[in-house]
């Protein structure tokens, strides 16, 4: 069998960690709008050159994928909820949408827009209206990439052969031309966990994001400051996006050296993030946060996490699982 549109995911993945770790996903949108731009010059010229044009819708893939890798996006999912095949031999043969270049173009246009209207809830100053449709990141992002592999058949282009040729010239071009950056879905800590985890039930936890790297040399409060951020994207797009789990490392033996101790470093946690909450003081349960609780209320919506510690050598886990509803 053929490999499927999940795999290139992975192989993007793989690349992306190589060259030192995702950029920002507004960063992220706005190579799309520069792709897209530069997709549209060659089709509005007469005679495009087919290999620049294969060059281009893999960048739009490689781009786009490396996105929906940030909110644990898996292709395989939302195209076979759409009754797509996920296998590229298929896709390559089953997927003929439009009639011509420019029809091709518009939907792209189209569904990018779609992508930066979601981006820009997530991760910018617009706010959703109470009015409007909800819409998923993964689902637009597999939209795009369906009117994608349509406009590479319709030129007879193999899509994925250009993503291979492109994933590999990038890792020998760009090795070390990046900063080294964080995302919660590379953080160190998500290794650890995915480690501790193995052969047991959270092994199968596959959308889940992890803290920021621990600095040994800052105190527990700075280290969670850190952190912070990553929680409160986690609270903004966790339940659209089907995020399973966020997992927090804590490193060092006073934290957890007995079981008093452990319990405090979870108190304080737990009172840090309380903190943060923007429901406090809105609604009379979100004010009593103890330790006989087995969860809390933590920012938009009320959203509320099951935590659950785990100890490793020197090292505190807390997995704080979403209760959605």
């Amino acid at each position: 069998m053929s490999e499927t549109i999940r795999d290139y995911q992975q192989k993007v993945d793989k690349t992306v960690r190589e060259l030192g770790g995702y950029w920002r996903p507004l960063s992220g949108l706005a190579r799309v709008i520069e792709e897209l731009g530069e997709l549209s010059e060659l089709i509005m010229t007469s005679e495009s050159d087919r290999e620049e044009l294969g060059g281009e819708l893999a960048d739009l893939f490689i781009i786009t994928a490396s996105v929906g890798n940030q909110y644990c996006t898996d292709l395989n999912e939302e195209l076979s909820l759409m009754g797509y095949p996920i296998h590229i031999d298929e896709l390559y043969h089953g997927i003929s949408l439009i009639n011509n270049k420019k029809e091709g173009l518009m939907k792209l246009i189209i569904r990018a827009g779609q992508i930066a209207r979601i981006l820009n809830h997530y991760e910018g100053d617009k706010k959703k209206k109470p009015t409007e449709k909800k819409r998923r990141l993964g689902e637009e992002i597999a939209k795009f990439n369906i009117d994608l592999i349509a406009l590479a058949n319709l030129n007879n282009i193999p899509l994925f052969t250009y993503v291979d040729q492109i994933l590999d010239r990038d890792v020998v071009r760009d090795k070390n031309r990046f900063d080294i950056t964080h995302d919660p879905t590379t953080e160190p800590s998500l290794d650890h966990f995915r480690e501790l985890t193995k052969g047991t039930p959270y092994e199968s936890l596959k959308k889940v994001w992890g803290s920021y790297e621990w600095d040994e040399s800052l105190s527990l409060e700075k280290n969670l400051q850190n952190t912070l951020p990553t929680f409160q994207r986690f609270g903004k797009v966790g339940e659209n996006e089907g995020l399973e789990a966020l997992v927090l490392e804590i490193v060092g033996e006073e934290f957890i050296s007995d079981e008093e101790n452990r319990n405090k470093t979870i108190q304080r946690v737990l009172q840090f993030f309380h903190r943060y909450d923007p429901y406090i003081g809105q609604e009379p349960d979100v004010n009593d946060l103890g330790l006989h609780e087995l969860t809390f209320r933590f920012h938009y919506y009320g959203l509320e996490f099951e935590w659950i510690p785990m100890v490793d050598q020197q090292t505190l886990f807390i997995l704080f699982i979403p209760q959605y509803h």
